[in-house]
């Protein structure tokens, strides 16, 4: 389990060193195995290209006039997805790389250039060399990378044993460093929703496996990559981001340890959930692409016409959040017991193994659903409001509601309810 001492002492706000945290985790039975440090490093800072000139002979290579602000460099850059007024990482001369490459000033092409601009590659953050990292239009220029990014951090390696799923979390670890410490755990805040009509409805066919299912409908979402600081947050526990409805989701399991997902609600057959076990060999199309024909041990979400998920495992194709999603529902699904889940949904068979499946083994404890369905808006904001759609709350109502562009529901045990 990948923790981010950063995000733990959000939750814990301890003063120990962070080699101090991981000893005392170790001597509790949650072993650290190992550490990260991520940082890009203090000379790498938000410039901008002031001016972008084509140097002549070449088909690529542009001269820039670069504002990191300490000044205006000159800087050769062969990138295309770039123009004059974008804000972009710039390493200054001098500056070592994250991969060890040392960035000096050099001729290309017979000209001058003082520093280097950044793709994500170059500076660590993924495999993306297609062009230059642009940053959000807001960020202060002479900003260093480290700061946008909520970096530094160190990344922890815990062995959590099969007995502490528990601690399989964020918030998990945080309640454990708090014990051995006596400082007290921040719990993350949940806000209460408002009343309201709910468009959709929820049914529970198969009880025994899932004696509650909860659902919230955010309203108003605009789909499009997270910030950068939740993006980073993602990367550093191993997790690649999607989106910000895709991203919100995962950032909610990784702090509770309860896996969330997000369907487009106008996607949704009757505009209805039901928890049921699926046909023998009915089909059903993951996200990852594959058709998959199903048994009748699977347990399935699915909408008045077919599966849209398979439970704990994977999301399906068909409901899928896209450009145009504007209503999504963000649902928490409580198991009863793994066993069944494990045998229905196994993981060796179905080789579609997702961040929802390694939540759904974690909770052994179950704890209620709804405050983690009620953790954060798996959605970008309404309209008329920023980027940064995965720092939204979500409320906190236990049956119908509404709040911060949420509707809520929690269907128990043979309950059929709107929502």
């Amino acid at each position: 389990m990948k923790i981010s001492v950063r995000w733990l002492r959000e939750l814990c706000p301890v003063t120990l060193s962070d080699d101090e945290i991981a000893r005392k985790l170790t001597s509790i039975g949650l072993e650290v195995e190992g550490t990260e440090k991520r940082a890009i490093g203090a000379g790498v800072v938000a410039a901008q290209v002031v001016t972008r000139t084509p140097i002549s002979g070449s088909d690529h290579l542009s001269l820039c006039q670069v504002d990191d602000g300490a000044g205006t460099h000159q800087v050769v850059c062969g990138a295309p997805n770039y123009a004059a007024g974008d804000i972009v990482p710039m390493a200054r001369a001098g500056t070592k790389l994250p991969d060890g490459t040392e960035i000096r000033r050099a001729k290309v092409r017979g000209v001058e250039s003082d520093g280097m601009l950044c793709s994500p590659r170059e500076l660590g953050l993924s495999e993306d060399h297609s062009g230059l990292m642009i940053l959000p239009p807001d960020v202060p220029v002479g900003t260093p990378l480290d700061e946008v990014l909520g970096l530094p951090d160190t990344i922890l390696e815990v062995n959590v044993t099969p007995n502490r799923p528990d601690a399989l979390s964020h918030l998990g670890i945080a309640r454990e460093l708090s014990a051995i410490t006596a400082v007290p755990v921040r719990i993350p805040e949940a806000r209460p929703a408002e009343k309201g009509e709910l468009p959709a409805r929820v049914d529970i066919e198969d009880v025994q496996r899932c004696p509650r299912y909860v659902a919230r409908v955010i309203e108003g979402v605009h789909l499009g990559p997270s910030p950068l600081h939740v993006q980073e947050r993602l990367r550093g526990c191993g997790v690649r981001p999607i989106s910000n409805v895709v991203d919100a989701t995962n950032l909610a399991l990784l702090e509770l340890g309860h896996p969330l997902h997000g369907f487009d609600l106008d996607k949704l057959a009757g505009r209805r959930i039901l928890v049921r076990r699926a046909r023998e060999g009915e089909p059903m199309t993951t996200l990852d692409g594959k058709e998959r024909k199903l048994s009748a041990d699977d347990l399935v979400i699915a909408d008045g016409e077919k599966p849209v998920a398979l439970a704990g495992v994977m999301g399906g194709l068909t409901s899928e959040v896209g450009d145009r999603t504007t209503r999504i529902p963000a649902a928490r699904v409580a198991h009863r017991g793994l066993a069944p889940l494990r045998a229905g949904n196994g993981r060796a068979r179905r080789r579609a193994r997702g961040e929802s499946l390694r939540g759904a083994d974690r909770s052994a404890r179950r704890r209620p659903p709804l405050p983690r369905c009620d953790r954060r808006v798996p959605g970008a904001p309404r309209a008329g409001e920023g980027d940064g759609a995965a720092r939204a709350r979500l409320g906190g109502a236990r049956s119908r509601g509404r709040g911060g562009g949420g509707r809520s529901l929690a269907a128990r045990p043979g309950a059929r309810a709107g929502w």
